[in-house]
């Protein structure tokens, strides 16, 4: 029998998560896209934005589900990666503007905007294993296609992002 603690923790965290992706995902592809459309890094800079807030705020979350207790390590760390990433993209030279094709990210900003989502979607990825360890027997199906569908968007999203900069495939106008 399911209790009422397992499933409250169960739906609080998988509401966070859906709450957190929808601001993140939303918010960054709908600038993503404007930048591209409009040809301007200036959008582009600015979608990186909802980024750096959807970070912390999902890695303080899963922390103090765990333990009760936020890791300094993981935030410093996380508030290093994100604080470069913040300077890049408002330093020049970060992005170009290619005809027919939009705003593109080109070398270290680049680099660390790759470095970045790793680290992300590995946080994204302990959450949706910790919901899947914890669940019940009776929230199993479920929770495997939680953890299958985290597994497609933080993995194979990262490295197919990764891939990008190098497989003209995944990204057209690819200099890195």
């Amino acid at each position: 029998m399911t209790s009422f603690d397992n499933l409250f923790l169960v739906l609080a965290a998988s509401t966070a998560g859906i709450l957190n992706l929808i601001c993140f995902l939303l918010l960054f592809w709908f600038l993503d896209a404007a930048s591209h459309f409009y040809y301007s890094p200036l959008l582009m800079a600015i979608a990186i934005v909802p980024q750096t807030i959807g970070g912390p705020c999902l890695l303080i979350f899963i922390d103090l589900i765990k333990k009760e207790r936020v890791s300094s390590v993981k935030l410093s760390v996380l508030f290093l990666i994100e604080g470069l990433l913040l300077i890049l993209t408002f330093w020049p030279g970060g992005m170009e503007v290619i005809p027919g094709y939009g705003v593109h990210i080109v070398g270290p900003l680049r680099i660390l905007q790759v470095i970045f989502l790793i680290y992300y979607v590995m946080i994204f990825f302990s959450w949706s294993y910790l919901t899947w360890k914890r669940a019940p027997k009776e929230l199993k199906q479920l929770v495997n296609f939680l953890l299958f569908g985290s597994i497609l968007f933080s993995f194979v999203t990262a490295f197919i992002y990764g891939l990008g900069g190098f497989i003209k495939i995944f990204n057209p106008h690819s200099t890195f």
